[in-house]
């Protein structure tokens, strides 16, 4: 959504976002000139109610709904200044579960971008000729105190390095914890410092040792930002670090097992990669719960070998040339591939 916020701040108009309190840290590594507002992650009627109540003092000129789930809805309702929903075709994609990816490329014509999408509405409404920036803007207002942080820990490696995010929001999208670990090894093997990466505070059993540093839910949102801007690479799973990794300027290698780029939530920095199985029953949900397969199941996840993940990363690695000085962000010149 921050496409959308950076043209109506473009273009003259003060914005005010309302997002649950676990994203305010987000928006406040963005650094624009916004006014954040938050509900509680599970926001009751009267929660809603009273914060609409207080929203409405600064008689918006419109609204732009670029979540369109119920919480979002009513907000919208109880607002009531002109609004606009972004489209997300629920009822289509549920079809599309079951016909697989050839039918989501033929009735989408082309890969879906959320993010677009919600700019496009924005940009709809208030004008096509205005000004556009990109569509995924870079997260610029990394604290002091974080940054003296993650330097504090990292100092120690003295090396380029990669760090690894091994979870998800859901289980069923993650590769074996058991790969990442031997992919961990081949990296250290290679002359690669090592971060893990998590925000859960689980999978702490991953293998130390000298350049290797184990972070595993112990940074906020501000501290895993810095981490990343200052590694060669990310490896993850189809998760929020991706992007967040992205928004900072670090390419990515992700491993997608039932989800894929046809949903729209695929990486998009030139250099960054996706590693996935060619399969049928690809994709079968946007959270990994359902499986097709009365036998082999997962097997989106489980193809997918150590040996082909360290050629994915050692390619991007060797393509990038990126170095480890902290807050720089080359110019990458190679498209993403599949």
């Amino acid at each position: 959504t921050l496409g959308s916020v950076e043209h109506l701040v473009a273009t003259g108009h003060e914005v005010h976002y309302l997002t649950k309190e676990s994203f305010v840290p987000i928006l406040k590594l963005y650094g624009g000139p916004i006014q954040i507002h938050s509900i509680s992650a599970h926001a009751s009627l009267r929660e809603l109610t009273a914060k609409a109540g207080e929203l409405k003092q600064y008689d918006f000129s419109a609204v732009y709904d670029l979540h369109r789930n119920l919480r979002s809805r009513v907000v919208t309702w109880l607002l009531g200044a002109p609004f606009r929903r972004v489209r997300k075709f629920r009822a289509r994609e549920l079809v599309l579960f079951v016909l697989r990816r050839k039918m989501f490329l033929r009735l989408y014509g082309a890969a879906l971008d959320r993010a677009g999408e919600c700019l496009e509405l924005v940009r709809a409404e208030r004008g096509a000729g205005a000004m556009t920036p990109a569509v995924r803007p870079v997260l610029r207002q990394l604290p002091a105190a974080a940054v003296g942080s993650a330097h504090g820990v990292l100092g120690a490696l003295g090396e380029r390095y990669v760090c690894i995010a091994p979870e998800s929001a859901w289980p069923q999208k993650e590769w074996p914890f058991g790969r990442f670990v031997e992919l961990a090894r081949r990296l250290r093997a290679s002359g690669l410092g090592v971060v893990w990466l998590g925000m859960k505070g689980k999978l702490a059993d991953a293998e130390a040792g000298p350049g290797v540093v184990d972070l595993f839910g112990k940074t906020t949102l501000s501290e895993a930002a810095v981490v990343l801007r200052g590694a060669a690479l990310l490896v993850c799973n189809d998760s929020g670090l991706m992007h967040l990794a992205e928004a900072v300027g670090t390419p990515v290698v992700a491993v997608f097992g039932p989800t894929s780029r046809e949903l729209g939530f695929a990486p998009s920095l030139p250099g960054s990669k996706i590693v996935d199985a060619d399969l049928w029953c690809r994709p079968c949900s946007k959270t990994g719960r359902l499986c097709f397969r009365p036998i082999n199941r997962r097997r989106c996840l489980s193809d997918i070998s150590v040996e082909r993940l360290f050629e994915a990363v050692s390619g991007t690695l060797s393509e990038s040339g990126r170095t480890r000085e902290s807050g720089v962000t080359p110019v990458m010149t190679r498209e993403t591939d599949s």
